[in-house]
């Protein structure tokens, strides 16, 4: 009895390992259908993705210019019910954008064979531009990160002006936006308004004042009113892009303290238009890069007009009212000419003329 005793229970022993053999290998062979085991197929930093999710573009660098950065993941082996995550980071590993989401129920299927997901973070007019450098880009499955990938954006930062007097760092250009209709409230502000400064550049070869920025992603600017202080004002500058063939910006500082602090009110020379603002040496946008059908382009000049009442600032082109601001970090200061580039230079600007006039 004892023998038989013994001989059934290493039957059952050997039953047991039989069977923990068995669902070992059954568990080895079906493993990459286990979510700790979904396989990154391929991974893209792309212009755009299809609706399809196929890459339009694929790109490892990228400038203010481009609208957007997307990353495609193509995962292999994956079930329903895993939760993913996007994380963007910023040079300097700070945390810039997290976008979670779940993959999607495949049906009848078991899994899966191939599955694609991906993200995309704005570029063109938005904070990201101030951030140039190399990013990173996590994607987690179910908490663990299956992969990484890193992109370079190309366009300097705006808050880390160089120490060069009378430039900062600047990126530029297209972002298109909505178009605004003519006013006919800056003819009225002007009947009731006084002349207290006026430069027609008369002196100057050509009559007119030039500014050539001959690096790459700068603004460098011209002082006028030396001296002077300016609240609450109507703002003129004529300007115009000059014999550059290369793209840029030019426009106007406004409300300018010891050259660290002030408003930029600009154009850019493929039609478009945008404000942003430099307090405490750092830079905030306030209106993206945005297109507008009457800014002329090429070398035809332009009337850019602030209207700057207490925190309200109404842009204006050619007598048409862009858009109003309200913002009340600035109240006062000096007024500049300024121009600025991206990549290509030299570029030059021209300026005919700059009035201000009192608002009480």
């Amino acid at each position: 009895m004892e023998v038989k005793s013994n001989l059934s229970l290493s039957s059952s022993a050997i039953l047991i390992l039989s069977t923990v053999t068995l669902f070992s290998l059954v568990i080895g062979f079906f493993s990459p259908l286990l979510a700790k085991d979904i396989k990154t197929y391929y991974d893209k930093t792309c212009l755009s993705i299809s609706k399809e999710g196929y890459c339009r573009t694929k790109k490892f660098t990228f400038t203010a210019e481009d609208q957007s950065v997307c990353y495609l993941m193509k995962l292999q082996g994956v079930e329903e019910g895993h939760n993913v995550e996007f994380r963007w980071y910023k040079p300097g590993n700070s945390l810039y954008r997290r976008k979670e989401a779940e993959i999607e129920d495949p049906g009848r299927n078991r899994y899966f064979r191939y599955y694609r997901i991906w993200d995309c973070v704005d570029i063109a007019g938005t904070e990201a531009v101030h951030s140039p450098g190399q990013w990173t880009i996590t994607f987690l499955v179910d908490g663990r990160r299956l992969s990484m990938q890193r992109f370079k954006l190309k366009s300097p930062p705006l808050n880390e002006p160089p120490a060069t007097s009378g430039l900062s760092e600047e990126q530029q250009e297209s972002d298109p936006g909505p178009k605004s209709e003519p006013s006919l409230s800056l003819q009225n502000i002007k009947e009731d308004t006084s002349l207290v400064y006026e430069e027609n550049f008369d002196s100057y070869e050509g009559g007119t004042y030039k500014i050539v920025v001959e690096r790459e992603n700068r603004i460098k600017w011209h002082d006028v009113a030396r001296g002077r202080q300016f609240n609450d004002f109507l703002l003129e500058v004529k300007a115009k892009k000059g014999s550059s063939v290369n793209k840029g910006g030019y426009g106007l500082l406004f409300r300018k303290k010891n050259g660290d602090d002030f408003y930029r009110f600009a154009l850019a020379t493929s039609g478009y238009y945008y404000l942003d603002k430099r307090v405490s040496g750092e830079w905030k946008t306030l209106i993206g890069l945005t297109r507008y059908s009457p800014i002329k382009q090429d070398q035809e000049w332009n009337l850019l007009q602030v209207i700057a009442k207490e925190s309200s600032l109404k842009l204006y082109v050619n007598g048409h009212h862009l858009k109003t601001v309200d913002d009340p970090d600035l109240d006062t200061g000096n007024i500049a000419i300024s121009a600025s580039t991206s990549e290509q230079v030299p570029f030059e600007a021209r300026f005919d003329r700059v009035s201000v006039y009192s608002i009480s």
